[in-house]
């Protein structure tokens, strides 16, 4: 009976290792891979491979510890807002010989075109004496100008240069007075004349005091300029009053001329008029 058992456990120990051998034979073939793969177990879903990162260099010090912890190393609800910068654009480089230059004013094509100023000189043959006898004065001026005596105690004389938009004009008053004046009283005597022109003009434009002599003796004088009313026409003048103690006499002389001629008469004609006035008898 012992023997009969035995030899049915050597025969199930043949039979399973046969078995065995005969299932590995049977997956590794090549003609049953398909098969394997449909009997391999399904991977996980929600499995996902791990990538592989290269590891920072050190040694260049571009590692920053904080990049594994987050912007900050702070946790997700406690992360600082990230700043976000947009870098400025990059300005346009001109090349150009007129960069940095002022602007160019253009005026308009119609624009009208403005008359040219009548050029006017005076040399040293041009002056000439003038005689005002009624008030025993004589002086130099510019030859050639009208002579009006026709009012009491003046002596005017006017350019009649027709191509000047004013005339030039010089206007001489002396008379006796019977009681001398100081610097005050010829102070008022220059505002006098001006508060009468003002009447003829607009944007009237008085100077302050000066003080210059005629014949020795200390004047008080203003400059002004004006524009003639109804006109764009601009001049410059100048009034001034001396009196002069040896003749009892109070002289007061008032110069006009066009604004663009206002050097040549301040520094050439009333120079002339200044030096060579003087009482004739």
């Amino acid at each position: 009976m012992k023997k009969v058992i035995l030899a049915v456990l050597l025969a199930l120990c043949a039979f399973v290792f046969a078995a065995c051998g005969s299932s590995q034979e049977h997956f590794d073939s090549p003609e049953n891979a398909d098969a394997l793969k449909a009997t391999a177990p399904a991977q996980s879903a929600t499995a996902t491979p791990t990538p592989y990162v290269t590891p920072y260099d050190y040694d260049t010090g571009d590692y920053d510890p904080t990049q594994e912890e987050g912007i900050s190393g702070l946790p997700d609800d406690e992360e600082e807002p990230v700043e976000v910068i947009i870098p400025a654009a990059t300005p346009v480089s001109v090349n150009s010989e007129f960069a940095g230059q002022p602007p160019l004013q253009i005026d308009p094509i119609n624009k009208p075109t403005p008359t040219p100023v009548p050029t006017v000189e005076y040399a040293e043959s041009d002056f000439t004496v003038y005689d005002a006898t009624r008030l025993r004065i004589s002086f130099e001026a510019p030859a050639g100008w009208d002579v009006d005596e026709s009012i009491a105690d003046s002596y005017i004389i006017t350019n009649p240069d027709e191509r000047l938009s004013y005339k030039p004009q010089l206007m001489l008053t002396a008379r006796g007075v019977s009681s001398s004046y100081n610097q005050n009283a010829l102070q008022r005597e220059v505002n006098a004349v001006l508060e009468a022109l003002k009447s003829d003009y607009t944007n009237f434009s008085p100077s302050s005091f000066g003080s210059r002599t005629l014949m020795s003796a200390s004047g008080a004088y203003k400059d002004f300029t004006a524009t003639i009313k109804g006109t764009d026409i601009q001049i410059w003048g100048r009034v001034q009053a001396v009196y002069h103690a040896n003749s009892k006499t109070l002289i007061v002389l008032r110069l006009t001329a066009p604004l663009e001629y206002k050097a040549l008469y301040k520094d050439t004609v009333y120079p002339r008029f200044r030096k060579t006035l003087k009482f004739t008898r």
